[in-house]
């Protein structure tokens, strides 16, 4: 993972999710790679933990811009 992306645990499914704490999240969340949405008390760690989410595994395996090239498709 690149210093800014971080793994955050999600307490409903629980899965790690990637996500970049720089990034420009919504209020009060953040939004993993793959889209889903974390509350922003979520404990972000700096290595990836447990078991991820199939869409951030995939995100990263297809160079970690997924999520990203996704929203600029929606635009």
């Amino acid at each position: 993972m690149s210093p800014a992306m971080k793994s955050g645990l999600s307490p409903l499914a629980w899965r790690n999710h990637a996500v970049d704490e720089r990034a420009n999240h919504p209020s009060g969340m953040y939004r993993a790679q793959c889209g889903h949405l974390l509350m922003r008390v979520t404990y972000l760690f700096e290595e990836l933990t447990g078991k991820s989410c199939e869409g951030c595994a995939a995100a990263r395996s297809a160079g970690g811009n997924l999520w990203r090239a996704l929203q600029g498709e929606l635009r």
